[in-house]
């Protein structure tokens, strides 16, 4: 099936399955209800999330040499290529180069190329075919992939001459494009920072000219809880309903990206968290606090371990979630909150919350002057949001490009950082 992904190449590359050009294999997890095998260890040992660095320098624990020894994990030199089997969000495909030795978990594939396939011409084939790697273990979102996939797929194969050629000028240019993208993620993260502080005091201004009382939001809203128990046996990879999940869920947005779908018999069985518009969602684990308006077009979706505001007559969904996102209320969200590696924020602290009692046009007045406050800042969001998304564009277009050899990567041309420049100057 991987031939598939193979465009016509130049005449003088060839192409293969990577286990005629590599060893493959998966490691292991020493017992870990064995301290000797992991109390003061030394040797580097990587579970699946270590693929979320790219070029791997750092393991992700450490085990002990007795635990090395007994065979319960295996080594992968460096210079190789991992691939993760199974893992949660977008983990699951990932591929990531070696520049260490480690030992590594059974959640990851090794590659250990021989000598015809360069480690780094490697990853990048990889990298292009991502959302393919994902493909290969079905359309289950909870099927992982397997060493047969992974020796399987087909790869490239020019001389080892070019693929040195062309690792070395996608390390060069998406570099650029990296540095490039870190500094607009440096610059959304000071206009996220404004944004807040306009919000938080538009809030504060109003409070300490109104003296407005308080009263807890359980007066004001029915409060609830999406779908908690074992949601991901009601998972469907088509012709299913839309359910929003906290990755989902930023302060005063809601991203479809990487939006599941549950059964229809699901949506009927957890009728309690059907979502309708104007409903506000607030994320309970992790981001715990973040809120957002349900808009028109998520009208009848439903909601997985996020906690859901049914506003009364009395209580705008925009103030409430404006008010919500606010440092405000962040400090009791924050205070409310347990959990020592993910903050958990539960049904009855949102109903407990302490809500400013104004009545429906004060909230109305309140909310159209943050939007007012803010629009400059929102318009230098969407102006980054789009720089940002064109470069990442630009990145996968490169590298696939250049894996099947579609641009002389030994031309002198414009850097792909300066043609990113050109295409924002028109976009943006």
């Amino acid at each position: 099936m991987s031939r598939e992904w193979i465009p016509r190449l130049p005449k003088d590359w060839q192409h293969t399955q990577i286990r005629h050009l590599a060893r493959v294999f998966a490691g292991g997890t020493p017992d870990r209800k064995k301290p000797d095998f992991w109390l003061n260890g030394s040797i580097p040992w990587l579970n699946s999330g270590a693929v979320n660095q790219g070029k791997i320098t750092e393991p992700s624990e450490y085990v002990t040499e007795l635990a090395a020894s007994t065979g319960a994990t295996r080594w992968v030199r460096k210079a190789s290529v991992v691939v993760a089997l199974a893992g949660q969000g977008k983990t699951k495909g990932m591929a990531a180069r070696t520049e260490i030795d480690t030992t590594l978990n059974q959640s990851l594939a090794a590659i250990e190329p021989g000598p015809r396939l360069n480690y780094r011409f490697l990853h990048y084939w990889l990298m292009a075919n991502y959302q393919n790697l994902r493909g290969l273990a079905g359309g289950d979102l909870r099927d992982g992939l397997n060493l047969d996939h992974i020796g399987s797929v087909h790869v490239p194969l020019p001389s080892t001459v070019k693929q040195q050629e062309v690792a070395d000028y996608l390390d060069r240019e998406t570099a650029e494009i990296d540095a490039f993208i870190q500094d607009q993620e440096r610059f959304k993260k000071l206009l996220l920072e404004h944004r807040e502080a306009t919000r938080s005091s538009v809030i504060r201004r109003a409070a300490e000219r109104q003296g407005a009382p308080h009263v807890r939001l359980k007066f004001l809203a029915d409060v609830t809880v999406g779908i908690v128990v074992n949601p991901s046996s009601w998972y469907v990879e088509e012709e299913g309903v839309p359910a929003l999940r906290g990755l989902n869920v930023r302060p005063e947005e809601i991203s479809t990206s990487e939006l599941v779908q549950i059964s229809q018999e699901g949506h009927i069985a957890h009728s309690k968290s059907r979502l309708e518009a104007g409903d506000v969602v607030v994320v309970r684990t992790g981001q715990a606090g973040a809120a957002a308006v349900i808009p028109e077009h998520l009208h009848d979706c439903n909601a997985i371990d996020l906690l859901i505001v049914k506003p009364g007559d009395t209580l705008s969904s925009d103030f409430l979630s404006m008010y919500i996102n606010s440092d405000v209320a962040r400090g009791v969200i924050s205070a409310q909150s347990v959990g020592a590696i993910q903050a958990h924020f539960n049904v009855e602290a949102l109903r407990n919350l302490p809500i400013p009692y104004l009545d429906l046009p004060q909230q109305l007045r309140l909310v159209a002057t943050w939007k007012e406050e803010s629009s400059a800042v929102e318009l230098a969001l969407r102006d980054v949001e789009t720089s940002i998304q064109l470069a990442q564009e630009r990145r996968s277009a490169l590298i696939s490009a250049a894996v099947t050899g579609q641009i002389d990567v030994t031309a002198q041309n414009l850097s792909a950082a300066d043609h990113l420049r050109d295409e924002l100057e028109v976009h943006v």
